[in-house]
């Protein structure tokens, strides 16, 4: 078992002051967004051994394959990822693609010559990810498409307000919203994506504008409660993105310490505000829409986005086992349990066939000889079994179920 370094994300969404509150670190004076556990090759944790050396995980694991169990035939990194999230204001409206989408975007970006690192490179490496969130704090978010006549209620009221604010010049922006108004009424949902993102962009830019600088609260009445804080919240942080009329055909999901969503691959999404863990297949493929600075890539979100009408369901945790909660998800790649420490204290023996990660997520876990706070977290080998214990704590333990029962054909989690 080793203790883990792992280096943070500092994207503009990111919160300076989230991690500090939940794990009494020194507040950052710039954003920190992700807390990066695992070895993918663009930010792998450090392990500390020792001799005091800090070998990168993914370079360790390529040393001792041993170490990934079954999962050493499939190559040489973790098949999962794990992550904190703090999310301070809204991030991008985002698709991740199959496995099989990857590897021919992967392939086709190689053949252009786009470079690895460049910032218009969709697919950094040739994996699926399949995700789950579970939250720390409170934390919104918007998935999958709803019933569009719910859209549509909430679409009739904006418009109504851009209406009143619009000169017979702009006549242009009320015909877009009316264009996405008559895509809804008839449940295309995938023509009211593209007409948001493509082909209305512009004018629909301009109605998310004149939102922007509008009292909403004026119109609550009108306007569903969640949907009022949807639109305000990205109103004061994307003002004029017209992401805004996409994330209204979101569902939106507001889930309390605990509880958790599965986004499978192809589920367009975005999120909100609040702290969370978030597994992911080995993957950092992302295809963005709007609601943010970096690269977006609209024709290639339509290709990978599904258009379908779901009602995205939290995922409820199998709780019969006493202080352990199990997230089970259709991944391959990772499984994810919470174990709840009471103030009696508890121990709990893990063994499992795969790789896992263990992190503290509040109070104090010891692991095996090793002394976790809240925010720290170790990488044990397969096979290792590792006693933890603690008082009123909480611990999260991702693994890598075994590859042979996963039926991976090898390679299955190897990211290029």
């Amino acid at each position: 078992m080793f203790r883990m370094i792992n280096p943070i994300q500092d994207y503009a969404w990111g919160s300076t002051a989230a991690f500090s509150e939940l794990f009494g670190w020194a507040e950052s004076t710039t954003p920190q967004a992700e807390i990066w556990m695992g070895s993918h090759a663009k930010a792998p944790s450090q392990l500390v051994e020792g001799s005091g050396e800090l070998p990168r995980l993914d370079t360790h694991l390529s040393e001792h394959p041993q170490q990934l169990g079954t999962w050493q035939h499939s190559g040489t990194t973790l098949p999962f990822l794990l992550k904190i999230l703090a999310v301070a204001t809204p991030l991008s409206i985002q698709v991740h693609p199959s496995r099989e989408q990857a590897r021919s975007g992967f392939a086709a970006e190689e053949r252009r010559g786009t470079d690895l690192k460049a910032p218009q490179r969709n697919y950094v490496d040739t994996n699926h990810k399949p995700e789950l969130i579970v939250a720390l704090t409170r934390f919104s978010a918007l998935c999958g498409f709803r019933d569009p006549r719910q859209t549509l209620r909430d679409l009739t009221a904006l418009q109504e307000i851009v209406a009143a604010q619009v000169t017979s010049d702009d006549d242009e922006t009320v015909q877009a919203v009316q264009t996405l108004s008559r895509h809804l009424q008839n449940g295309e949902t995938r023509a009211a994506l593209r007409a948001s993102l493509q082909d209305c962009a512009e004018e629909l830019g301009h109605a998310a504008k004149l939102l922007a600088a509008t009292d909403l609260r004026a119109h609550q009445a009108s306007l569903a409660p969640q949907s009022l804080d949807t639109v305000e919240r990205i109103t004061a942080t994307f003002p004029g993105d017209p992401g805004l009329f996409v994330a209204l055909m979101l569902n939106r999901r507001d889930l309390e310490p605990g509880q958790a969503l599965f986004l499978p691959s192809g589920s367009l999404h975005a999120y909100l505000g609040g702290v969370g863990v978030e597994i992911m297949a080995n993957s950092d493929n992302v295809l963005r829409g709007g609601l943010t600075s970096k690269h977006v890539d609209v024709p290639e979100l339509l290709r990978v986005a599904a258009s379908d009408v779901v009602e995205q369901q939290l995922l409820e945790p199998d709780a019969s086992t006493p202080h352990q909660h199990i997230y089970h998800t259709p991944a391959e790649e990772f499984s994810l349990r919470r174990i709840d420490f009471p103030d009696s204290g508890l121990h709990h023996e893990v063994r499992d066939s795969g790789p896992a990660i263990a992190v503290c997520t509040a109070g104090t876990v010891t692991a095996g000889q090793m002394l976790l706070s809240a925010g720290e977290s170790v990488f044990i080998p397969a096979g290792e079994p590792t006693d933890f214990s603690g008082a009123a704590a909480q611990l999260f333990i991702a693994t890598a179920p075994s590859a042979t029962s996963a039926g991976i054909p090898g390679q299955h989690g190897d990211p290029a």
